[in-house]
Parts: C-alpha cells; structure tokens; sequence
C-alpha cells in the first residue's frame, strides 16, 4: 500500500511539473509576442522622433517667413501697390 501511495505520488508530481513545464512554455511563446510588438512599437516611435520637425527648427521657419513676408510687404507699400492700412492688416495677421 504505500509502494502504491509513493508511485501515486511520483505520478502526480510528474503531472504537475509537466503542466508547469507546458505553463512555463506558453507563457513564453506569449512574452516572445509581446517582445516582437514592443519592438515594433519601438522602430515606429524612432522613426517618428527621427522625422519630426523640433519647435526650435518651426520657429526658425516661421521667422524666416515672417522675415520674407515683412520684405515682399514693404515692397509693395514702396510702389503704392499696398496702402498703410494693408500692411498693418497683413503684419496684424
């Protein structure tokens, strides 16, 4: 009777290390998709940071336009094309 009991519990041990086992194996098929997904998600942010336009190179674009614009206005007031009231309306803009 406790040869029986002993193999019961061999067996039993066995059964459950082999549904830890096969536990341990699923969970890391499951981790190793979600690794591949953050390493997508990863390459797409890189390429968005990389791609980006920063505020500091906007602002220097738009001061350069500014600039461009505030000429082309001034130019078009010189040669009575633009009146005073439609250069302080365009630079109010």
């Amino acid at each position: 009777m406790e040869n029986q009991l002993r193999k019961d519990m061999e067996r039993g041990f066995s059964d459950i290390l082999s549904a830890v086992s096969n536990l341990s194996s699923h969970m890391d098929r499951k981790f190793e998709g979600v690794d591949r997904r953050f390493e997508r998600l990863e390459g797409r942010v890189t390429n968005i940071e990389t791609n980006m336009v920063t505020r500091d190179y906007f602002e220097r674009r738009m001061d350069k336009s500014d600039g461009k614009l505030n000429k082309v206005v001034s130019l078009l007031h010189k040669k009575d094309i633009f009146s005073k009231e439609d250069v302080l309306s365009v630079r109010s803009s």
